[in-house]
């Protein structure tokens, strides 16, 4: 049973390109300028990442009563 499949059926060659990885992401909000959040993303491999943006709940808040919605 062992020799039904060879192994370089089975085998699979995975490029380095190809790999993700995990990193870690800090979400600012750009009207207070605070991190509100970490978020963790899949990035390919040696990839930079930077910051990025969105509104936190506080600031949300403040518009959202300005803007009577």
């Amino acid at each position: 049973m062992a020799d039904e499949f060879p192994i370089s059926d089975v085998t699979q060659v995975i490029s380095r390109e190809s790999l993700k990885e995990i990193k870690t992401i800090p979400i600012v909000c750009p009207w207070c300028n605070m991190i509100y959040k970490v978020a963790e993303w899949q990035v390919d491999r040696d990839k930079r990442t930077g910051i990025s943006h969105g509104i936190c709940p506080k600031c949300y808040k403040k518009m959202k009563k300005s803007a009577k919605i």
